[in-house]
């Protein structure tokens, strides 16, 4: 065995019964990097031999929890350990790079080719008529709550509200972006009217956190949205969790999806918070916007009906508004390669290789907003939504050429390998 990951590389697995065609595979769940943060090959290390017509079999090395990615030359049939696999999960190793890596020329010269395109123009027609569509759907949904009055209707526009909100706030997002308009004035009227007044929250906190994530995707420290308490992405992070937390994450897999319900609530609280004890911009117009949203909420709640109508329509408003919005983002990074300081990899490499598409079809490239994408978004946040599956294409070529992975699947496998991941990496804690 020849000890030469490929995070640089990839790892491209012919598969028995598909005419030798290849098709690449992201290992998932650790770190990616170079151990010791060194770009390069381990001196007296070769890297694997080119093999026209083979594959590489992925092995464990003890002792866990750092694995590493050992190649050995095989004829088509990639064997992973049934541990490992976990019910067809796909292997975790511990990813490095096999050759120095280069500086970000490559991603100057994908983003030059998509430019040269036009995918990174604005969108306004496209954009206008979203924010449109998506006020007038709000719209219809309060009125509808406001004017029915039999108990069915109203749990059943609970649920439209719950749908049309979370559109909006992936229309909020785009503007966070400035994908969805260029000027400033205009982007920042955008994040307070959208963020502030009709969402609740703080565009300024969400502008953050959410920086933070793209500089720094899956990274074991930094990265916000993989910072939970209850939840651990590397076997690794158990031993820094509180030990009351341990049977939570002991079920983590479970305990997420339930808590997924709970999201619009905890960003209520963290943008209160954030204005409380952080500095941030136009603060007393955010206060101001996010109080005139909370009174005209409850204002909006009075004319449903009796108490217990009145909490049933708002349990189930703020159940689902956490569940649609928690599930767009869960399955873009979960269970994907980590990174860590000392072991980051360039920006094109990275951002492909901590993300995970969603194969898009009209329909999910609707629910999700275009962050089924993710990939493509990671590397052009900028991008208007509507050119992202045009981007796609153009990655896709892209990464072949450069012998990096982009990894895609199926909507049900993303959420799967997501369950699975995080079921594997607390699986100490059950033994």
């Amino acid at each position: 065995h020849v000890q030469s990951p490929a995070a640089v590389g990839g790892v491209i697995l012919p598969f028995p019964g598909n005419s030798g065609a290849a098709r690449s595979i992201a290992p998932t769940g650790y770190p990616i990097g170079c151990s010791s943060g060194q770009q390069g090959v381990p001196e007296g290390v070769p890297a694997p031999p080119p093999h026209a017509n083979r594959g590489y079999r992925l092995n464990r090395l003890p002792p866990a929890p750092v694995v590493a990615l050992s190649w050995s030359i095989v004829d088509r049939t990639p064997s992973i350990p049934r541990s490992v696999r976990l019910r067809g999960a796909k292997a975790a190793p511990y990813l490095q790079p096999s050759v120095p890596l280069p500086a970000n020329g490559d991603y100057a010269e994908l983003r030059r080719i998509v430019r040269a395109e036009g995918l990174l123009e604005e969108q306004d027609l496209y954009y206008w008529s979203k924010f449109a569509i998506c006020l007038l759907l709000n719209a219809i949904a309060i009125t509808i709550a406001i004017v029915a009055s039999h108990p069915v209707i109203i749990l059943a526009d609970a649920v439209f509200f719950a749908f049309t909100s979370t559109q909006i706030a992936l229309l909020s997002h785009d503007v966070i972006h400035r994908q969805a308009f260029r000027g400033k004035r205009e982007n920042a009227i955008l994040q307070l009217v959208i963020g502030n007044l009709i969402l609740g929250l703080s565009h300024t906190w969400w502008d953050k956190k959410h920086s933070q994530h793209h500089a720094n995707p899956n990274h074991i420290d930094k990265d916000p949205d993989i910072q939970m308490p209850f939840v651990v992405f590397s076997s690794e992070q158990i031993a820094d969790r509180p030990r009351w937390m341990y049977p939570l994450i002991k079920f983590q897999a479970v305990v997420l999806i339930l808590v997924f319900p709970l999201q619009v609530i905890s960003m209520y609280a963290m943008s209160i918070q954030h204005l409380l004890t952080e500095p941030a911009a136009r603060k007393p117009l955010q206060w101001t916007l996010m109080a005139i949203h909370f009174i005209l909420a409850a204002w909006f709640l009075t004319f449903i009906g009796g108490w217990l109508l009145t909490t049933a329509f708002a349990v189930i408003y703020l159940g689902l508004f956490g569940l649609y919005n928690s599930s767009v983002f869960a399955s873009n990074h979960k269970g994907m390669p980590l990174t860590a300081d000392g072991k980051r990899l360039d920006f094109f490499r990275e951002q492909v290789m901590t993300s995970r598409d969603v194969e898009g079809h009209p329909i999910t490239d609707f629910w999700y907003g275009g962050l089924n994408y993710q990939i493509e978004h990671h590397l052009f946040p900028t991008m208007p939504r509507n050119n992202l599956p045009r981007a796609r294409e153009i990655v896709l070529s892209f990464c072949g050429e450069k012998g990096v992975d982009h990894y895609s699947t199926s909507l049900w496998e993303a959420y799967r390998e997501t369950v699975v991941h995080l079921h594997r990496e607390s699986a100490s804690l059950r033994a």
